[in-house]
């Protein structure tokens, strides 16, 4: 019974393992996309005013998710080489070797069917999680890369899970990024997948409000004892208060051109919508 077991279980593993072998290859995850410019040793341009709105890239939507290299372009188109002829006696002892071992699976009981399922899933969410845990060290590689290689008003964020989401302040910074991932790829053969999101202002202009807001005696006056924080969250700032809204915070907040740059976190209340 055990060998019998053992000889079903491995081919039902090997047979789960081959049709998810995207989670086992180890360098082969995804097209690799083109990545970032390093070379462009980052002077960084004409910066607008922390607070101006009508920035140029604010021509596109201020949302735009899109993997590496497609947004405006066509899809690239992926050619793949026909498969040659069949062998024949391979695959004649092929269907041999299934029927064969349909046959022994059929003759499980339900309890043994069962315990074989249980384990190819096992099998199959370890490589999962393996691959996973490849593909977040790698996009960490390369966030932290590009963290050295940008200047703080060529990006807004860089956000590393499985792929990597780079928030950009305009379009001209995502072809610079481009070109810097791919020769980060060149170098280090690691392809990963990059997203982009087309933002309002940059990581420094972000950085820049918040020393404003946090050294603001006007701002702390207006909150009086309640506790309040400002922080950097992506692709804006999170004003983070206790004791109830602040009369007049709104006002303030439009007044002085934070509005559209701050979030106002008070019991799950957002601000702006």
């Amino acid at each position: 019974m055990k060998k019998r077991l053992a000889i079903v279980l491995m081919a039902a593993m090997l047979a789960v393992m081959s049709s998810q072998a995207v989670f086992a290859d180890g360098g082969k995850e995804t097209i690799p996309r083109p990545e970032v410019e390093a070379g462009e040793s980052a002077v960084p341009e004409d910066e607008p005013r922390i607070l101006t709105p009508d920035r140029e890239s604010l021509e596109e939507s201020p949302d735009i998710l899109t993997p590496s290299g497609s947004l405006g372009k066509e899809p690239q188109e992926i050619l793949v080489e026909p498969p040659g002829e069949p062998d024949l006696e391979t695959l004649k002892k092929q269907q041999e070797e299934n029927e064969r071992l349909q046959e022994l699976y059929d003759s499980l009981s339900e309890e043994e069917s069962f315990f074989i399922w249980q384990q190819v899933q096992s099998r199959y969410d370890q490589e999962k999680q393996d691959w996973e845990n490849r593909m977040r060290e790698k996009t960490k590689r390369l966030s932290d890369y590009l963290k050295e290689e940008l200047f703080p008003s060529q990006y807004t964020y860089l956000l590393a899970d499985t792929d990597l989401t780079i928030g950009i302040p305009s379009m001209k910074q995502m072809e610079k990024i481009e070109k810097i991932c791919d020769e980060y790829r060149k170098e280090t053969g690691e392809g990963v997948i990059c997203l982009y999101r087309l933002c309002r202002y940059s990581y420094k202009e972000l950085e820049q409000a918040k020393t404003e807001l946090e050294k603001n005696k006007e701002l702390a006056e207006l909150m009086g004892e309640r506790n309040y924080s400002v922080e950097n969250y992506n692709d804006h700032l999170s004003l983070s208060c206790t004791g109830g809204d602040a009369p007049g915070l709104d006002d303030w907040l439009e007044r002085n051109g934070y509005q559209d740059m701050v979030v106002v976190q008070e019991e799950q209340k957002r601000f702006p919508e």
